[in-house]
């Protein structure tokens, strides 16, 4: 495995000169990144076409049958030649297929790095004898932090932000410039004494997408990712982790940099340690010989090296992979001790995460039309990582939703969705159950044929799905047996939920898309549904809400809400009784007097039905050009002005844009500040509060 060096700078970034540079220098031939298609879904089956469908489907039974449940026998390179050949046999034969549910590392179309979004949303922190009460982010699992672009501890927000550094013309007819990235911390309570108390310039090679707040440690977490581009055909990144000790609001210090080669899948924060998931593909040469199989770990605290030994690096033999997984461990309480790390040669996409298991699912073609989901286990334990192997599921799996771990019994769940592609009739879903031994022990399968899961939630011994094709059935799904899962109860409406929010143990929020015409399967505007599910055998739609066109001849343009893709953007307090839903209206034909973004803020009756209480947005003409929310309305683009993310802090809440922190009286919504973070295509002053009474 012949290679000449070639040499590639890292530099790990600090803040001001309180530290030094570390400077070093990395071998590499040449990296590239498998990038998959877009996932196409297929139209309504057309009839005539039985013959070939049964056909199909019975090789992908037989294939399903022969490669589905089995367990695969995994274990440990016993040197590098083994993982080379492993890797060499990955790599011959074809594409690395992934499915790119998490959204991390898009780049907006004026070259501006866009902050990426998350799977969470905001919920109840309870009250505090130290803090005020408040909101935080909302998990899918209860004490384990999602990474987010914004976060809050009560008293200050803490976020990352678009910069604007000068008004250069990008050649898209718009001058927007350069786009910088800042780290805000904002006194944020009491409102009086509202205040940015730092922000300040990241570098511009650091592209940032999220941060994670260890409270007791006075610690922050910025992550985000460095490439690195020689030539056309060469190109190195880097997830990079910046630690930062905020004791001082007002003077952060820098503590720590480390950076994992590769590119980011996911990050969590739990009991104080951070987990960052990196994904990685060997170096290959120009002629297809690989010149390097391991990744290498930067730590600004010790030497480069290669994040682990071969002989830790854990595999599965029936799966010659084109990829691998690094997890890097760091405690948050103690910044500077020995990382945790572990590896193996698994893809992952989708990231699951309870307090003792990492869980990463991704597709795997079985052949060019079916797949299979391999779902790739890890131990955890402090800074102490585990591989416990690979199972594998028929079908592939939505979002991060479709997985969870019983938080008592540690049964693992998860709901796929099998179909052939191009024939949409062959669609069927299942539901597995695995015990703590990672053990299959309950299958529940043909949840509505022909249709796909469109959303799910596991709750306890409950499972929602949401599937759809002309109506949109709630499956209410009993678990309390878990090897022997059962369809409780079923429920057809018109419209899709996209995203699911148990608020009690007897009603779901659903946020989707209305059905104006249940004979047909076109989707359009902005449903909002409360589900009653006392009775699961029996679900209800208690009330619903559809968000469209205050003008009844507006027609031309579309309503959405980011809810659908980015569950962070929701918001719900049982104890304020309060549900924000942010709404995107975008018109075409009259796009400055019928184009609105803002938030709805709904609550919820006692005859379970929603009440309107007021509705919230960013947009300022006297702030913002007219060409500015131009381009909001017809290209999609990520202004400054959009609302993105909700808290309360006591009775104050707080509606959180790129540019702008909004702060509203809960009791009647009377607006009590504005603070400014940002200037992101705006001609505002960046870094100003303005106070109202």
């Amino acid at each position: 495995m012949a290679a000449t060096d070639e040499h590639v700078d890292l530099e790990l970034s600090t803040v001001g000169n309180t530290s030094p540079k570390a400077s070093l220098t990395n071998p590499t031939k040449s990296f590239a990144k498998a990038r998959c298609p877009p996932i196409v879904h297929t139209k309504p089956f057309q009839a005539g076409v039985g013959i070939a469908v049964a056909i199909a489907f019975t090789v992908s039974l037989i294939i399903g049958l022969v490669f589905g449940l089995r367990s695969p026998v995994w274990g440990y390179f016993g040197n590098e030649e083994q993982m080379v050949n492993h890797f060499s046999l990955g790599w011959r034969e074809g594409f690395d297929w992934v499915i790119w549910n998490a959204g991390f590392g898009k780049r907006s179309w004026d070259g501006c790095h866009e902050i990426a979004y998350a799977v969470m949303y905001a919920a109840d922190s309870g009250s505090s004898t130290k803090k005020p009460s408040h909101s935080t982010t909302n998990n899918q699992v209860e004490g384990v932090d999602e990474a987010d672009w914004v976060k809050t501890d009560g008293t200050y927000i803490y976020s990352l932000n678009n910069q604007q550094t000068n008004s250069t013309d990008t050649g898209y007819g718009y001058g927007y410039g350069q786009c910088r990235q800042t780290l805000n911390i904002v006194r944020a309570y009491p409102v009086a004494s509202a205040s940015i108390m730092w922000s300040h310039m990241l570098d511009e090679s650091f592209v940032a997408f999220a941060i994670l707040l260890e409270e007791s440690s006075n610690m922050l977490a910025v992550m985000g990712e460095r490439v690195f581009e020689r030539s056309q055909d060469v190109q190195r990144e880097f997830v990079e982790i910046q630690v930062f000790d905020i004791t001082n609001r007002a003077n952060p210090t820098f503590v720590r940099s480390i950076a994992i080669e590769g590119w980011h899948i996911g990050a969590r924060l739990s009991n104080g340690v951070l987990y960052e998931i990196v994904g990685f593909s060997p170096i290959q040469a120009i002629n297809g010989e690989l010149t390097r199989v391991m990744p290498f770990c930067v730590d600004s605290l010790a030497s480069k090296s290669a994040c682990t030994a071969v002989t830790e690096v854990g595999h599965v033999n029936t799966i010659n992979a084109q990829s691998m997984i690094s997890i890097v461990a760091l405690d948050l309480k103690r910044p500077l001790t020995p990382l945790g790390k572990a590896m193996a040669a698994v893809k992952g996409s989708v990231v699951y995460v309870s307090r003792n298991s990492i869980y990463l699912a991704t597709s795997d073609y079985l052949t060019t039309s079916s797949a299979d989901t391999v779902i790739a286990k890890f131990d955890i334990a402090g800074t102490k990582i585990a591989f416990r192997g690979v199972r594998r599921v028929r079908g592939t799996v939505l979002n991060q939703f479709s997985l969870d771990e019983h938080p008592t019994t540690g049964y693992f769940r998860i709901a796929t969705t099998s179909f052939i592609s191009g024939i949409t009739s062959s669609s069927s879903s299942f539901l597995y159950v695995f015990d703590e031994r990672f053990e299959l022990v309950g299958e529940l399968g043909n949840i509505a044929p022909g249709e796909r899961i469109y959303s799910a939630r596991f709750d306890d011994n409950r499972a929602y799905l949401v599937t759809f094709k002309n109506t949109d059935p709630l499956f209410t799904i009993d678990l309390s047996q878990p090897r022997q899962p059962r369809i409780a109860g079923e429920l057809k409406v018109p419209g899709v939920s996209d995203y699911l929010h148990p608020i009690d143990d007897t009603h779901v929020i659903g946020v989707g898309r209305n059905q104006p015409d249940p004979t047909q399967s076109i989707l359009k505007d902005v449903k909002i549904s409360l589900f009653d599910v006392s009775d699961p055998e029996a679900p209800k739609e208690a009330a619903t809400v559809v968000i469209t066109w205050d003008s009844p001849t507006e027609t031309d343009g579309y309503i959405s809400s980011p809810v659908k893709d980015d569950h962070k953007s929701f918001f719900y307090s049982h104890s304020k009784n309060l549900l924000a839903v942010p709404v995107d209206k975008r018109s075409y034909k009259s796009f400055m007097e019928d184009s609105q973004f803002g938030t709805y803020l709904y609550s919820i009756t006692p005859q379970y039905t929603f009440a309107l209480q007021a509705r919230i947005d960013h947009y300022d003409e006297a702030k913002y050009s007219s060409d500015e929310f131009y381009y909001a309305a017809n290209l999609n683009y990520y202004t400054g002005f959009l609302i993105r993310r909700h808290f309360y802090i006591e009775n104050n809440f707080y509606t959180i844009s790129n540019n702008q922190i909004y702060v509203n009286s809960i009791e009647n919504y009377g607006l009590l500040a504005k603070l400014y973070i940002a200037n992101r295509n705006s001609t505002i002053d960046p870094l100003t509060v303005e106070l109202h009474h």
